[in-house]
């Protein structure tokens, strides 16, 4: 499927479509998963269309864009005939088909190795520990009693606690060079920060205001 059905989307729809005449078709809301990518795609700094859904209006969920992503969720993306939905993957796909920008290691090395392990914890581990969190939370707000979901799961202030530790001897999570797996993390403790949950982590909030501060960042998120 090639991107021409991204552009048929935004016509049916009526979705404002930011053109800068692109293979690349970001499908986007502000505020959601799909900040990752974008935030992403301006680290790159390669040329994209991004077609802002109007979720209120239920724009995700009309036929043009559930041929893109059945799920009805942001974000998906489009580059000729690649399609992909979920923030992880488009970020993974990002940072190696622009390799030479330097925001994914090399394959085959101890780096790439580390890469793949802070990537999967991003929304292995961390995500759903903060979603726990927020359920915990809501559960006490209503006055109920808290059972965990799983014991297999990694309680939030464990999963902060091995980034936390990470973070206390190198500048970003693989080391001295931002990568991919920054823009992944940096999302989602973002997020925690916005619900004080990393309050207690210091190498966390500072490494946080550091990526959150960069330019790339600020253009993702200035909607």
């Amino acid at each position: 499927m090639t991107n021409s059905l991204g552009s048929q989307a935004a016509i049916q729809t009526g979705i404002k479509n930011q053109s800068n005449n692109s293979n690349i078709v970001l499908y986007f809301h502000p505020g959601t998963r799909a900040v990752r990518p974008r935030w992403l795609l301006e680290e790159l700094g390669v040329s994209y269309d991004l077609v802002l859904l109007n979720l209120k209006e239920g724009e995700h969920k009309r036929k043009p864009y559930l041929a893109i992503n059945p799920a009805a969720k942001v974000p998906a993306l489009t580059e000729g005939e690649v399609m992909l939905t979920e923030s992880l993957a488009i970020c993974m796909y990002l940072a190696d088909r622009f390799q030479e920008s330097g925001f994914s290691p090399a394959l085959g090395t101890a780096d790439r190795a580390d890469y793949y392990k802070w990537m999967a914890y991003s929304i292995g581990t961390l995500e759903p520990a903060i979603l726990e969190k927020i359920r915990h939370r809501k559960i006490e707000d209503e006055g109920g009693k808290y059972i965990t979901l799983s014991q297999a799961m990694t309680e939030f202030d464990v999963a902060a606690g091995v980034l936390e530790m990470a973070l206390k001897k190198s500048q970003f999570v693989l080391g001295d060079k931002f990568t991919a797996a920054d823009v992944m993390i940096g999302s989602l403790m973002n997020w925690a920060n916005s619900l004080h949950l990393i309050d207690i982590h210091q190498n966390i909030l500072e490494w946080l205001r550091r990526v959150t501060a960069r330019p790339a960042y600020l253009r993702a998120t200035k909607d």
